[in-house]
């Protein structure tokens, strides 16, 4: 038993490398275009930039902004929960607090990608248009993903906090 035990995490591990329906991949997709472009109207606001909000499409002065598929975030997504399952299994003890650190991956990355999108939006329209088709939005996924990751390693620490010592 104890064997089985240990080999638990890398055989249900292994299910990272099964590729997702496709049907599942799409829905996903839509779920992080409305839900990236959902949160990054707030973001808008709190910075006093006004913002119309419709499905996947955002208006801010100057400029008419849609969540496209590929800007979903599907990859770094998926590259930010698979990274946070394996902190999850070197750094906490419970199961509780693994699912819950698991589970918070996928806000982190809406917040991540939403933040991507007004960063590039902001500086689009208010410093460089070049911004909007430039290195950063076409290449500047990996330092977004490392802002989600630096908030999943954030609430690793804290929901460490909470476990007891063994």
């Amino acid at each position: 038993m104890p064997a089985l035990r240990s080999l638990f995490f890398p055989l249900l591990f292994l299910f990272f490398v099964v590729p997702a329906p496709q049907s599942a991949v799409d829905w996903l997709t839509v779920f992080l275009q409305h839900q990236s472009a959902a949160a990054a109207a707030p973001l808008f606001r709190l910075a006093r930039i006004p913002v119309l909000h419709q499905d996947t499409v955002l208006l801010i002065p100057g400029l008419s902004i849609e969540v496209a598929k590929e800007c979903s975030s599907i990859r770094s997504s998926t590259i930010l929960l698979v990274i946070t399952v394996v902190l999850a299994q070197l750094f906490l003890n419970d199961v509780g607090r693994k699912v819950i650190l698991v589970a918070l991956a996928i806000p982190v990355s809406i917040a991540k990608n939403a933040a991507r999108i007004f960063v590039i939006s902001t500086l689009g329209t208010k410093v460089n248009p070049g911004y909007l088709h430039g290195n950063l939005h076409r290449h500047g996924g990996v330092l977004f993903l490392l802002l989600g990751l630096a908030m999943v390693v954030a609430l690793l620490l804290l929901i460490r906090l909470t476990e007891r010592p063994e």
